[in-house]
């Protein structure tokens, strides 16, 4: 790396030696992990190259480094190219390889069936290739997901007998975690059934604790063996190796896992008898081992203080104790205070940039206050996957602005988000969501419909409700009447309790009624209308909501004042329907009603 990049800027381009120099830099940063560095190397190669003698390689290198940028559909599509032109492994010495990354973009995007089928070729045809462990590995990772517990478990043996005859350590320090992950885990499937294999994890905990020290699966193995190391009486030793990996991975420049190991550490020590919430919190501002200077590490046990903080005020709600919630919730604003003005974003790790940098955004009034936490964390080549959070925090400020070009930044980087974020669906979702909400607010009603189609389509359901309103609303503001009509009518119908949803919707359709006003007997999209339609926002549409909801608008302790506000709208404007003279009202209704009966 060192010797070529001085050398291309130097080369006459396009001959052989610059061809040479750019496939070796481009190749190198791709071996050496550098892949935002490698891919735009990579992909000049390519193009300006097409006849290079190093052609197969560098195709390889560019799918292959797009997956490990988790670029999955881009690299997927360029490994089915490669894979096409050199499908013959006697000329191809890439090919084991290319399959194994084709596997594994397959399985990012929980494609497992044509994954397997990827995994099999291997095991059948390549069996001595370099990457058949990790083939292994990966079949394990699939049964697993598919609760095929058995098959699974058969599959990491495999993949660790293999990987320790090969003397591949990091594989076999990796297939030993899985099988200590699986195996002790407290529950098992969807239906969070008791794991009857608890125990026997303990084996695989001791063997990785005895020869395998030294791997970079540590961290995950000392956290997934803490329920076994329960049920076998070793709890202390558990809660001894947590803390041991927690100074550890405090005195690394890339503290990976440590989140999570402060977090199971959190949890052990709170089941432990006598143990407290406030004795937690004092060890974490005192821990062991820990330079005060330590500024990455000190911030991540205060965050861990919140998340426990955070758990006692579920439970503190759950008891109805209105003190202790005002407490914690109060001594939580304190933590993130102290987070912001006595730690710089450039202290803090990823996770805790992500937690400061939504608080400030979410619960403040202040939320550009956020963007130096999400931006530090963009600027990091290491972002260990939580850049699409640090965007979509990024993109939410950026639709708070009152600046158009702001809120269209705001939708491109949210889109960028939905395609990518495929692993993180609470993300996608959320991106998904917003991009409905900015469009709504810069009234670009085309863009409403699109998004929130492909929200509903998702099938994601948290913002359901609002989504399906501002559907509803984008083919009332381009003067769609009749598709509004329909939209609305199924959102009020849905979640007539949702007052903040239901009641603008109702309000809307029946002043939609009102001034298209046919008459009974008239065609609506070849059917004829059984009542007129100022009858119809009168009787069946506002009459009908009102004395629906009414329970909700006058004895509900929930209720909103904007909620209850929006109610007594649609109570009026029924009113007013009704006083108008053009409708009959519901006593004369009732009273035809009784009439027809007696006759």
């Amino acid at each position: 790396i060192e010797v070529a990049t001085i050398m291309l800027p130097k080369l006459g381009k396009p001959s052989k030696q610059h061809d040479i120099c750019l496939h070796v830099l481009g190749g190198s940063y791709y071996y050496t992990g550098k892949y935002d560095e490698a891919r735009p190397l990579l992909d000049q190669h390519v193009e300006t190259y097409p006849k290079s003698q190093f052609k197969m390689a560098a195709l390889y290198f560019q799918g292959s480094n797009l997956s490990r940028l988790q670029y999955w559909s881009a690299a997927a599509k360029l490994l089915d190219k490669f894979l096409s032109a050199y499908p013959d492994p006697r000329e191809n010495i890439y090919l084991p390889f290319a399959l194994y990354d084709r596997a594994n973009c397959h399985f990012a995007e929980s494609e497992y069936d044509p994954a397997l089928v990827i995994l099999n070729r291997l095991e059948s045809e390549f069996a001595a290739s370099a990457v058949i462990d990790m083939t292994y590995n990966m079949k394990g990772n699939i049964f697993e997901s598919r609760a095929e517990y058995d098959d699974a478990e058969k599959y990491y043996i495999l993949a660790l007998n293999t990987a320790e005859k090969g003397e591949n350590k990091i594989v076999a320090g990796e297939a030993l975690s899985y099988l200590i992950g699986m195996l002790g885990a407290e529950t098992r499937g969807k239906k969070k059934a008791p794991n009857p294999r608890l125990k026997d994890s303990i084996p695989y905990y001791d063997k990785f604790m005895k020869e395998y020290t030294d791997s970079p699966y540590k961290p995950q193995v000392v956290v997934y063996a803490m329920p076994a190391m329960r049920s076998v009486d070793r709890e202390q030793e558990g809660l001894d190796n947590l803390q041991a990996m927690i100074t550890e991975l405090a005195g690394k420049e890339r503290q990976f896992y440590l989140e999570e190991v402060v977090n199971a550490y959190s949890d052990a020590f709170l089941e432990k008898k006598g143990n407290t919430p406030e004795m937690l919190k004092k060890l974490y501002y005192n821990f062991p081992g820990i330079d005060l200077a330590n500024k990455r590490t000190l911030a991540l046990l205060r965050i861990a203080i919140i998340g426990v903080f955070e758990d006692q005020i579920k439970k503190a709600e759950k008891e109805k104790n209105e003190d202790l919630v005002m407490r914690y919730k109060a001594d939580i604003g304190v933590l993130f205070r102290d987070l912001k003005t006595e730690f710089q974003p450039k202290d803090l790790t990823n996770f805790v940039l992500i937690r400061v940098g939504d608080y400030l955004r979410e619960k403040t009034s202040a939320p550009k206050q956020a963007l130096p936490y999400y931006e530090e964390l963009m600027t990091r080549k290491d972002k260990t996957g939580l850049e699409f959070k640090a965007m979509l925090g990024i993109a939410d400020v950026k639709g708070r602005s009152d600046s158009v070009a702001d809120n269209k930044d705001a939708v491109q980087m949210l889109d960028d988000i939905v395609k990518r974020a495929k692993d993180d669906a609470a993300t996608q979702a959320n991106a998904m969501f917003r991009m409905v909400e900015i469009s709504d607010k810069i009234e670009d009603w085309d863009a409403v419909e699109k998004h929130a189609r492909a929200y509903l389509d998702a099938k994601h359901s948290k913002k359901a409700a609002q989504v399906s309103y501002l559907f509803a609303k984008s083919f009332d503001k381009r003067k769609k009447f009749n598709d509004a009509l329909v939209f609305y009518g199924m959102v009020y119908a849905r979640y007539t309790g949702y007052i903040r949803i239901s009641a603008p919707a109702t309000k809307r359709v029946m002043e939609i009624l009102w001034d298209r006003n046919l008459n009974e007997g008239e065609e609506v999209a070849g059917k004829k209308l059984t009542i007129g339609d100022r009858q119809q926002a009168y009787e069946k549409i506002g009459y009908k909501y009102v004395e629906s909801t009414r329970k909700i608008r006058e004895n509900s302790t929930e209720i909103t004042e904007s909620e209850k506000d929006a109610w007594d709208e649609v109570a009026a404007l029924t009113k007013e329907y009704e006083t108008s003279g053009q409708v009959k009202t519901m006593a004369q209704v009732k009273e035809e009603r009784k009439s027809n009966r007696g006759r």
